[in-house]
Formats: C-alpha cells, sequence, structure tokens
C-alpha cells in the first residue's frame, strides 16, 4: 500500500522518540531550558545471514535553545543521552548520530 507506514517505519520512529525522550528527561534533571527538539532517522537495510535487517541507523536530533552560551551544555546532554538512550542501545546495529544544536533568538518561552 503505498503511503502506508511499515513496521520498519514504526521501529525508526521508536528510536526516535527514545532518544527525544531521554534527551528531555535529562535536559528536565539538570533544569536545562530546551526551546525545541526534532529528529530525524536513515535506516539502512541489508541482506544478511539470508534476512534483511538494521545494519545501520542515523539519527539526526536538532536541538533548539535559546541562548550561544548554553550551547555547551546542550551538547554534554546530546553525549548522555547517546550514552543513556534504552531504545537506541536496545539495537543492534550500527547507531550514527549526527546531533544539532541551534540557538533560536526570538524564541517565546
Amino acid at each position: 500500500m503505498p503511503g502506508a507506514w511499515t513496521a520498519e517505519h514504526l521501529f525508526l520512529g521508536a528510536v526516535i522518540s527514545g532518544f527525544m525522550a531521554a534527551y528531555l528527561a535529562i535536559a528536565e534533571k539538570k533544569a536545562f531550558p530546551v526551546i525545541n527538539i526534532t529528529c530525524s532517522a536513515i535506516g539502512q537495510i541489508n541482506l544478511y545471514e539470508s534476512h534483511l535487517e538494521f545494519t545501520c541507523i542515523n539519527l539526526y536530533p536538532k536541538i533548539y535553545i535559546e541562548k550561544d552560551d548554553d550551547i555547551a551544555i546542550a551538547n554534554e546532554i546530546l553525549l548522555s543521552t547517546y550514552k543513556h538512550s534504552i531504545a537506541a542501545n536496545s539495537v543492534k546495529a550500527l547507531l550514527v548520530n549526527h546531533g544539532e544544536v541551534l540557538v533560536e533568538k526570538n524564541a517565546v518561552v
């Protein structure tokens, strides 16, 4: 069915939502304000030992913050999230993270 979500779409969505939830939980624990967070993923599927499986998943999280001074903290939380995301750590495929922190100057908090 064209346009229908597959189990593979939902699997990638679970990895994405788990990663974003982990980031927000760590940020909240540190009382760090996040304006917005988005994430996308691209999964690579290959034939391995006579079956198809995800061999690589590229995550593209974007963290939107209010001040330039907070970029280092936002990146620190990203690194912590890579280590502690249960969903991401449960996947046997290689996870490649392309995190990006962006400052949104005129954000309404």
